[in-house]
């Protein structure tokens, strides 16, 4: 068979099984007939030996500077979707850029001399629509046990970042943030961890006697997904909090697909679905945060008016909310919110990134250019910076000029039971069969 004529090879990279996995599925399936598709869990790259894919569809814009100086140099081609790509006031670092790049909104891209890059939205957007609402809630039931004749309260946590030790954490934050721009230089990284903290120990105190009080709801905390579950188990027996029942292993959709009611803090991307969704939804928020201020721009603050600064404020939503009071934000601040995040939302996102990917992989001749090759490496050299990486993309460079194959590390997860993110052969399998029966897409 003529090489021009055999389908291109793609390995698209999931970061987190229950926050991006259904929607960029939904992009591989568009492309699914014209390309050899493949997902995999991020860090395992040892697959990459084995299917030696033309292109590679990564979960951010950055880092990973080691693989992909390997990628550039094996000649594949690198795409960066966006799972973190809300217009906030500070953006990671791009050292060295894939050859197309998606944002969720021009904001965002506009943080970047990028060439070759499109403003598309937010393909998780898409779950949002109502023909994924049975979904969800079977995959919910399926999952919890709850008395279905109850209202239900759905909590969502921030990140706290409870899996790392103190010192882990210390070392967390020194990387993070150099591999961050800060708009705001007086916005720390160790800000945004601290605050998420303070917020979820407020939510926590909060809802010890809320709890007590309403037995007649059913009470859910979803853990943030890069968060540990455990934690929030122990603090939870420990505080003596029967009617409340952690939620781990689940989506928001999925969450939220059973809530009449939503608390989170202020700012979180949980926010606006669940507005979106018109469930009324309560922020807890701490007066005068500088945090809030340095982080985030108007529209992420001013959409939702359901401000709560202590219990008492607490109390009086939950009055409201019983007595069936209008707690949905107005038509406007979602507009403007849409606009400021996410581009456009009308369930067709991964459609037309599959559309805009299948655009420049059918221009795309994929051949092995030692001129480039050598153009890339370069580059490196003359800058300062990136000596180090000159050196490892030479050793590289040498190894593949030799005939030597790139070994690439075999990756350990060592925290199976304190988180369930990563997505397996099975998950893929799983997955298809679903959409299948639920007729969704």
């Amino acid at each position: 068979m003529d090489s021009s004529l055999k389908k291109k090879k793609i390995i698209f990279f999931i970061d987190q099984k229950h926050r991006d996995f259904l929607a960029t599925f939904l992009i591989c399936k568009n492309l699914s007939s014209k390309y050899q598709v493949w997902v995999k869990a991020l860090w395992d790259f040892k697959s990459i030996e084995k299917i030696n894919p033309d292109i590679i569809i990564m979960n951010k814009p950055d880092g990973f500077l080691n693989e992909r100086i390997v990628w550039k140099i094996e000649g594949r081609k690198v795409i960066s979707l966006q799972t973190e790509g809300l217009n906030i006031k500070r953006f990671s670092k791009i050292t060295i850029e894939s050859d197309l790049t998606f944002f969720w909104n021009r904001h965002s891209q506009n943080n970047y001399k990028i060439k070759n890059c499109f403003t598309l939205g937010n393909p998780r957007t898409d779950l949002l629509q109502k023909k994924w609402d049975k979904y969800f809630r079977y995959n919910f039931k399926k999952k919890f046990n709850f008395d279905k004749k109850k209202k239900n309260i759905l909590i969502s946590l921030p990140d706290n970042k409870k899996n790392f030790s103190a010192h882990g954490l210390k070392n967390y934050i020194k990387v993070t943030e150099k591999k961050y721009k800060f708009k705001n230089k007086k916005l720390k990284f160790q800000q945004v961890i601290d605050y998420n903290r303070r917020i979820s120990l407020m939510i926590i105190d909060y809802l010890k006697p809320i709890v007590s009080r309403h037995k007649n709801y059913n009470f859910f905390l979803k853990v943030h997904p890069n968060d540990n579950h455990l934690y929030w188990n122990k603090l939870k027996k420990k505080a003596k909090m029967k009617n409340l029942q952690i939620l781990f292993g689940c989506s928001i959709n999925e969450a939220l697909s059973y809530a009449d009611m939503h608390i989170t803090s202020e700012g979180c991307t949980t926010t606006f679905e669940s507005c979106f969704k018109k469930i009324p939804t309560i922020e807890i928020c701490e007066k005068n945060s500088n945090y809030i201020k340095n982080e985030f721009y108007l529209p992420n603050i001013k959409l939702n008016k359901n401000k709560v600064y202590n219990y008492k404020d607490l109390e009086n939503f939950f009055e409201k909310f019983k007595k069936k009071r209008n707690l949905l934000p107005l038509k406007k601040d979602i507009t403007k919110y849409i606009e400021y995040n996410y581009c456009k939302i009308d369930g067709k996102r991964a459609v037309i990134y599959a559309e805009q990917i299948d655009k420049y992989l059918s221009k795309l001749n994929i051949k092995n250019n030692y001129a480039g090759k050598i153009k890339f490496m370069f580059t490196l050299l003359l800058s300062f910076k990136n000596l180090k990486y000159f050196f490892f993309s030479l050793k590289v460079f040498i190894k593949i000029f030799l005939f030597q194959k790139y070994s690439y590390p075999n990756f350990r997860f060592r925290n199976a039971k304190k988180f369930d993110h990563r997505i397996s052969n099975i998950d893929v399998i799983n997955l298809k069969n679903e959409l299948k029966r639920f007729n969704v897409k």
